[in-house]
């Protein structure tokens, strides 16, 4: 029966469960965003880039207060001046007319609703607001919600963020607008749009625009086609593509990516089309054909898996008769393996390549990248328990650089440990071991075998520790003497002790232990104590600790001048932490005889309330009570005995370790070691880092006696809301010359950016590589580079 005409009638219909057409509408559209290949264009403004002002356009967003009916679904509620049912299931509404089913809501000046056929039409000034907060403004829409099937005319849209969204959102952001002529509704989620236009930019602000003559979009497959697809800025045309295909969602799909492309100084201009292969849900592979007009045609290729115990990346790059490097082929070759069994089991394998040393220089742009001299191959398996550890590992490395020599072959070396804590007066007893062999085709080769069992009581309380340990260290090696032979050209005295050997070449066994040990007892003394107080930093209550630690050790004079040297030398200090070494050499080749005394003093103050550490000072020195025997023994490249000086000196290095947090932007950190012996400074740390949102300061200095001077100074300023200056400089003071150098500045123009920049690095070769570069990105697409 016909309803008779009334004005601002409302009405609940109970719905049918179905699936709804009307929403995918916009959810299609969305697709526009070029999902996962353009993923940055939801972050126009990055805070690793310019000042973060660039505030998104929002759609008003409001919830419905109509209850879901008995079956879950939520009423749809029809409201206008003019309500009509004009017979058939359909109900018309004129003037204001209103469909609200949740945040889902349709606007017209004319809606027609019809039950039967499940049909909704609208004429007029038409809008629509998905469930998810899309907005179509349209001339005319009509789509059959079972079928997901219609068509729109002559559309405007927005696009909204899809994160954050909750029941007490009140609105969201626009990610993205444009227009279509014509929008075509195909069913099962896929959507034809004709003449298209989209942006990124914000309401108002047109800098870049793309256009389509037709754009399909598949949600079942996840992937949109473009055709005849242009890229304009500020109304400049720049890129244009007959036919692209990307993937609409977070979900991988196989096909081209955006093209690569960009000048520089020595490749020239350089343009790549990038093919992605989604092989498999944990397996996927990116194939680039890449053309530098200067050197010639380059394959690259990636491929990436992962599972829930095993990932694992592979990188080739190849480039045949470099044009710029005398026609040589060009390569580089990266993988690396991991894989987990069961809970303790773990697999790692890593294996490098490289054509020359100067293949980063040349394709990396990066003042992080230097020349490489040697790549690394390993593989290993390790097995992680409560009380036992084991390692099993090969390990190599190729020179890349045939003026240098590869250091030695592992292969292999096991490594154990183990540790119990149920002793007598718990005790704690354990190993620790590891077997070598050393191979080399032009030095000694040798197997060595290093045991050292220990014993230790720790007695520890909250006001302090004491922690006596004893331990005894075995190495034996087996040294294949016989295959190497030994210049005496120069006569000489070996380390066996005998008298001077004609001149020639000698086997090494002739005139050495083939089957050198050592077993040396090591006794060591580790105390210290607690002391704590309320104090104040810079405001805040905090609690301040003073720990005095004394670390005592002694270990006697055993001689070491048969054995071979692999992977023992003296300690450098190179952190404050090895002040409490009881053995001054690195490794096992070596045992130092010691009897010293470690004091220290360490301060630490932390928040009282979070238990945030604000500040850590050490200060300790190394006491030595008898003089200490000089490294010596046989030098495994020659097979010739060596010896060095003792050392007599009474006090080792100062140490002095700081570690502070000033407020919550400022960092800093020092640490030096004093040369007691000579009044200098043998080496020195300082870092300074303040970090405010936008604004960075970073100061760093190394040093290090007869070797290194060095300054390093990062910075990014915000000048302007839109203009950033940036830079960094890497000074050697020794040297007097800049390492490195970048300056430069960045406009963010929220949906695109420049940046201009100066960088100027060392290269191994005799020439510096300077280049004034310029980076525009056009936010969501794609980045230029260009180099003069």
């Amino acid at each position: 029966m016909p309803l008779a005409m009334s004005r601002n009638t409302r009405w609940k219909l109970k719905t049918k469960p179905k699936v709804g057409g009307l929403p995918k509408l916009l959810a299609t559209v969305f697709a526009l965003l070029l999902g996962s290949a353009w993923q940055s264009a939801n972050a126009a403004c990055d805070t690793s880039g310019a000042n973060c002002n660039c505030e998104p356009d929002v759609i008003p967003f409001p919830n419905s207060d109509l209850e879901p009916g008995e079956n879950g679904q939520l009423p749809i509620s029809l409201e206008g001046d003019e309500v009509e049912s004009i017979g058939d299931g359909v109900v018309l509404l004129r003037g204001n007319a209103e469909l609200v089913q949740g945040r889902q809501r349709l606007t017209g000046d004319e809606l027609r609703y019809n039950r039967s056929t499940d049909e909704i039409e609208g004429s007029g000034d038409v809008a629509w607001r998905s469930p998810a907060g899309d907005w179509l403004q349209t001339d005319s829409l009509k789509v059959q919600v079972p079928t997901q099937i219609g068509e729109a005319g002559k559309s405007e849209f927005k696009m909204a963020a899809r994160n954050g969204i909750n029941d007490d959102t009140e609105s969201v952001a626009v990610q993205a607008r444009g227009s279509a002529e014509q929008v075509f509704l195909e069913g099962a989620g896929v959507t034809r749009l004709r003449k298209v236009v989209y942006t990124t930019c914000a309401e108002g602000q047109d800098d870049v625009m793309l256009s389509a003559s037709e754009l399909e979009l598949d949600q079942n497959t996840g992937r949109g086609v473009a055709k005849n697809l242009g890229v304009r800025f500020k109304g400049v045309p720049i890129f244009y593509f007959p036919a692209l295909s990307f993937p609409i969602n977070d979900k991988r799909k196989t096909g081209v990516l955006f093209p690569e492309f960009g000048s520089q100084t020595d490749n020239g201009f350089v343009f790549g089309i990038p093919w992605y292969w989604n092989i498999h849900e944990q397996m996927d592979a990116t194939i680039t054909p890449t053309w530098y007009t200067e050197r010639g045609a380059q394959l690259k290729g990636e491929v990436r898996y992962m599972g829930e115990k095993v990932q694992g990346q592979f990188n080739g790059e190849f480039l045949p008769g470099d044009d710029e490097f005398n026609g040589e082929d060009r390569f580089l070759v990266k993988f690396e393996h991991q894989q987990r069994f069961g809970d303790n089991w773990n697999l790692r394998g890593v294996y490098n390549d490289l054509s020359d040393t100067e293949y980063y220089n040349d394709f990396y742009n990066d003042v992080d990248f230097y020349s490489v001299f040697f790549v690394d191959r390993q593989a290993s398996l390790n097995y992680r328990g409560d009380w036992l550890n084991v390692g099993v590992r090969a390990f190599q490395y190729k020179a890349v650089d045939t003026g240098f020599t590869e250091p030695y072959e592992r292969l292999p070396e096991v490594t154990i440990s183990t540790n119990f804590d149920e002793g007598p007066l718990d005790i704690e007893y354990g190993l620790r071991g590891s077997f070598v062999e050393f191979s080399h085709e032009s030095f000694l080769n040798t197997q060595r075998l290093d045991a050292t069992p220990f014993l230790e009581l720790p007695l520890e309380n909250t006001w302090g520790f004491f922690k006596p340990r004893v331990e005894v260290r075995h190495t034996q090696y087996n040294i294949d003497g016989d295959n190497f032979l030994i210049n005496t050209s120069d006569a000489f005295v070996n380390a066996m002790g005998e008298v001077e050997i004609p001149a020639g070449f000698t086997p090494f066994s002739e005139l050495n232990d083939t089957s050198p040990s050592r077993t040396a007892p090591v006794f060591s003394l580790d105390a210290g104590l607690f002391f704590e107080r309320r104090a104040r930093w810079f405001g805040r209550d905090a609690i301040q600790t003073l720990e005095p630690r004394a670390f005592y050790a002694y270990a006697p004079e055993v001689d070491q001048s048969a054995l071979p040297l692999f992977d023992s030398s003296e300690i450098t200090y190179n952190n404050f932490g090895e002040i409490y070494r009881a053995n001054r050499f690195y490794g096992a080749d070596r045992v130092g005889d010691t009897n010293q005394v470690t004091f220290a003093l360490t301060s630490r103050i932390d928040d009282s309330e979070t238990g945030d550490r604000l500040l850590k000072a050490s200060l300790g020195t190394v006491v030595f009570l008898k003089d200490r025997k000089g490294l010596e023994g046989i030098d495994s490249r020659t097979g010739l005995p060596f010896a060095r000086e003792d050392n007599t000196d009474g006090i080792a290095d100062v140490l002095g370790e700081v570690h502070t947090q000033l407020g919550d932007n400022i960092s800093a950190y020092a640490y030096v070691q004093w040369n007691t012996d000579a009044s200098n400074v043998r080496q020195a740390q300082f870092d300074f880092n303040y970090n405010d949102g936008g604004r960075f300061l970073g100061v760093g200095y190394r040093y290090t006696d007869n070797s290194i001077e060095q300054i390093d100074v990062r910075a990014q300023l915000p000048i302007t809301e839109r203009w950033t200056v940036f830079g960094n400089d890497r000074f050697s003071i020794r040297d007097e010359e800049n390492l490195e150098t970048e300056v430069g500045f960045e406009y963010n123009g929220c949906c695109w950016r420049l940046r201009l920049f100066y960088q100027n690095r060392v290269r191994s070769t005799s020439n510096d590589r300077q280049s004034f570069l310029a980076e525009f990105e056009l936010t969501g697409l794609a980045r230029i580079r260009s180099g003069l």
